[in-house]
């Protein structure tokens, strides 16, 4: 039976809007949405939903039935485990992470629950389900989650197997060593031709 996506938003306590991200709300995520008229869009990280927002607002101007899947474990990076920001709060509860349900009534507070499916799981995970059993394809990919160089490589690789012919794979804070040397490599591996675009998002077209 698949199970995803089954009473995500059902019979849970709605918690206040609250917001927190990086480079979600940037002009380029809008316009890849509009560019490419995307019906599916999978987001590999998307902790309380900033970038998912401003995808599902555009799709919802020319589409009822689009659907973003974002994956994502929301447990954190380790860096979550330290820190004193408030961005990182992790809302733990008995030691283990409760900020999936802000991500949830963030989306509630949005009206985008038809359109965002939440897909709780390691990205590696995620992507055999995706692959292997429920054989989705995606017109627009948006890598974001962990920011280390073997992790990004390692989504890239996988990723882009899921985008449709026409499609586009993207990613943000090219600007961090760690995210460029991933795309580099990539690149020199692959033979493939990748871009940068403004406030230091690249991207590979397929």
């Amino acid at each position: 039976m698949n199970q995803l996506g089954v009473g995500l938003y059902d019979n849970f306590n709605i918690r206040p809007l609250e917001l927190y991200g990086w480079n979600g709300d940037k002009p380029f995520v809008s316009r890849v949405i509009r560019e490419y008229r995307p019906q599916v869009v999978i987001e590999v990280g998307t902790w309380k939903g900033l970038s998912a927002r401003t995808m599902g607002f555009e799709m919802k101007s020319y589409t009822n039935a689009g659907k973003i899947y974002c994956v994502d474990t929301w447990l954190g990076n380790y860096e979550f485990w330290y820190s004193q920001d408030k961005e990182f709060d992790l809302k733990l509860i008995n030691g283990y992470p409760s900020v999936y349900y802000n991500f949830l009534s963030n989306v509630k507070h949005w009206n985008l629950d038809s359109i965002i499916v939440p897909v709780p799981m390691p990205s590696n995970i995620a992507y055999r389900l995706f692959k292997e059993k429920l054989k989705l394809t995606a017109k627009v990919v948006y890598v974001d989650g962990s920011h280390e160089t073997e992790d990004v490589y390692k989504d890239l690789s996988s990723y882009i197997n899921l985008v449709e012919p026409g499609g586009i794979i993207f990613g943000d804070d090219f600007n961090k060593e760690s995210v460029k040397a991933a795309v580099f490599r990539y690149s020199y591996d692959t033979n493939r031709v990748y871009k940068v675009a403004e406030d230091n998002f690249w991207y590979f077209e397929v």
